[in-house]
């Protein structure tokens, strides 16, 4: 049965047709030709605001309700070349794209370059998992899976490298909006006053192990200047007053709130600090349930001053639970 010519109709019946069909349907119509990728365009005058996520077998987009609500479906699943050269292009075309999440492993490493060539100027997020070891994944060097990276705005790495200590790096610094890095045993102290010095917020869990005067060397190169603006390493062995010995770092006990939440500050858990350049950060020990959980910097942060509070009788570690008194 022959294909109806629905670029023929009137407009008023063609409206009609494209307003029966749902978001999939709207991105394969405009995929077929620079025509209709125009009128479906034309249609959609108000660009909707939507999401990517990409994987391996699965690719959707999500429709960004003004409610908050989210509609998600699934809008190809064909061959990458078909994805990269028809279908991506007309999605970012006729919608506003806010983020697209590549979803990475290690046996599709390679065709993740190929949607990262036609994101750019997309803000995308990128999800990293490694895959079954290898005798030559083993000696993979982490640092140049990153580097392939280096245009999107967000990376998450989770990586268990096993291929001992790296060469000295030739790669030029990172600066990422988010790095997220699991498993991060490699991760040493090179990696922080230099690759990722200037990423604005560095996530680091499990197995990262520095010691006391290398995250001092790490804060000095902060101080010194870096577009850095919070950081975080699940790792409790740090001692905090070892830490500052020798920098001009200021103690602080009381009430501050970071990043929207407030923390009771006891001697020995928080400090503040300042670029040479102005810019202030505060230092200080994260508690979960009573153990110190997590050692961070943050440069959004606000001392609280002539606010009354009261306490709940437990205690979240040496942070307190506090509820503002009316």
């Amino acid at each position: 049965m022959p294909g109806i010519p629905i670029l023929r109709l009137p407009y008023y019946v063609y409206e009609d047709v494209l307003k029966l069909m749902d978001i999939e349907e709207h991105i394969h119509l405009a995929a077929t030709s620079k025509r209709c990728l125009a009128s479906v365009k034309q249609f959609l005058a108000q660009k909707p605001p939507m999401e990517f996520t990409l994987t391996r077998f699965s690719s959707r987009i999500t429709r960004l309700e003004s409610n908050a609500l989210q509609r998600s479906v699934r809008i190809f699943g064909s061959s990458v070349e078909n994805e990269v050269k028809t279908i991506i292009p007309a999605c970012l075309t006729l919608f506003k794209i806010t983020k697209c999440t590549l979803n990475v492993r290690q046996e599709t490493f390679m065709e993740s370059k190929k949607y990262l060539e036609v994101l750019k100027g997309t803000y995308t997020v990128v999800t990293f998992r490694e895959g079954c070891y290898t005798r030559s994944r083993e000696k993979t060097n982490p640092e140049h899976v990153i580097d392939v990276f280096r245009q999107v705005q967000e990376v998450s790495l989770t990586w268990s490298h096993r291929g001992g200590l790296f060469p000295k790096s030739t790669i030029r610094p990172f600066q990422f909006e988010k790095l997220m890095i699991s498993s991060a045993s490699w991760v040493n102290i090179q990696h922080l006053t230099n690759l990722f010095i200037n990423c604005k917020y560095v996530n680091l869990s499990k197995k990262c192990v520095l010691t006391n005067s290398e995250f001092r060397t790490f804060l000095k190169r902060w101080m010194k200047g870096s577009e850095m603006r919070g950081f975080r390493i699940h790792y409790s062995r740090f001692n905090m007053k070892i830490i500052v010995q020798g920098l001009e770092a200021t103690p602080f006990i009381g009430v501050i709130q970071i990043e929207n939440k407030e923390y009771m500050m006891q001697e020995g858990d928080c400090y503040t600090i300042e670029q040479e350049n102005g810019q202030r950060a505060v230092v200080f020990h994260e508690y979960v349930n009573r153990e110190l959980f997590d050692f961070r910097m943050n440069t959004d942060f606000t001392i609280l001053q002539g606010r009354v509070y009261r306490y709940r009788l437990y205690r979240n570690g040496s942070n307190r639970m506090m509820i503002p008194l009316p």
